[in-house]
């Protein structure tokens, strides 16, 4: 076998391995699972300002930090800290229609800056925050 065969049936098992990530877990274990997994959601939607930290919330709901990882990803689709920032846009999105001022909604959602803030924002709804607000104020629209 060649080298560049061996490398790229490498790449390909690699790739089909990343692919495969799905766990299979019995069904009293995922009962299990999700409960804990929903506590911490629960715990990151009552406060999503709050500085929820990865080893907090796997302590919070007796699981390993690593268990903890896989599991929310596999119920949730996305890792802890991903789906608590897509919390925090979502927040300071209605904190922009309501007519708040960019830099206070960046700290009023738990961002400590705001150009990360900015470009994070622009990432999950295509827009800056200022052009969000502008438009918000344009129309009349508070909700």
């Amino acid at each position: 076998m060649s080298l560049d065969t061996l490398a790229c049936e490498l790449v390909d098992a690699a790739a089909n391995a990343r692919n495969d990530r799905r766990h299979l877990y019995r069904p009293e274990q995922l009962k299990w699972y999700a409960r804990k997994i929903g506590a911490a959601r629960e715990l990151m939607e009552a406060d999503p300002t709050a500085q929820h930290s990865f080893w907090h919330l796997s302590s919070h709901v007796a699981m390993s930090p690593f268990l903890f990882a896989r599991v929310f990803r596999d119920l949730v689709g996305m890792p802890p800290h991903k789906y608590l920032v897509r919390l925090r846009l979502e927040r300071a999105r209605h904190l922009l229609e309501s007519g708040m001022a960019v830099t206070d909604v960046c700290y009023a959602v738990g961002f400590n800056n705001v150009s990360h803030f900015i470009r994070s924002f622009r990432r999950r709804f295509g827009v800056v925050p200022s052009t969000l607000k502008r438009r918000s104020s344009r129309v009349g629209y508070h909700r």
